[in-house]
C-alpha cells in the first residue's frame, strides 16, 4: 500500500521462539514512487499492485481462510498507512519528499480498496 516494490525474498524474515515460527515485523519498506509499479514478487497472477479482490483471494494461501478475517487484516493495514502524514512529520521527512511520496501513497491507498 506504500509502493514498496523491492519485495524480494531477502526482505522477508522468519523468527522462531518457544511458540514456533512467525513472520518478522516489517522492515526495509521504501516507497518506489511513480516509476515502477511492478512488484519483484507477484501477488496473485500479476506483478502489478493488487486490488482488494486479489488480496482477499490470496489471503487463503497465508492462513487467512475466512474472507472477513482477510478483509479485516487488509483494512487494519490500510488504516495504519493512512497515518503516513503524522509518521512523516514525526520523522522529519522534508516537505518536498513528503508531498511527492505522500501523493503516491494516497493514490495507492485509494486504488487498493477498489
Amino acid at each position: 500500500m506504500i509502493g514498496n516494490t523491492d519485495d524480494h525474498l531477502k526482505n522477508f524474515l522468519m523468527l522462531h521462539n518457544d511458540e514456533g515460527w512467525r513472520l518478522s515485523p516489517a522492515f526495509d519498506l521504501v516507497p518506489n514512487i511513480g516509476f515502477n509499479r511492478e512488484h519483484v514478487l507477484r501477488i496473485g497472477l500479476d506483478n502489478r499492485p493488487p486490488d482488494l479482490e486479489t488480496l482477499l483471494q490470496e489471503a487463503g494461501h497465508f492462513g487467512l481462510k475466512r474472507r472477513q478475517q482477510a478483509k479485516e487484516v487488509v483494512m487494519e493495514v490500510h488504516e495504519a498507512v493512512l497515518e503516513w502524514p503524522a509518521i512523516f512529520t514525526a520523522n522529519k521527512v522534508p516537505a518536498k519528499d513528503a508531498e511527492s511520496i505522500g501523493r503516491d501513497i494516497s493514490q495507492r491507498l485509494e486504488k487498493c480498496l477498489r
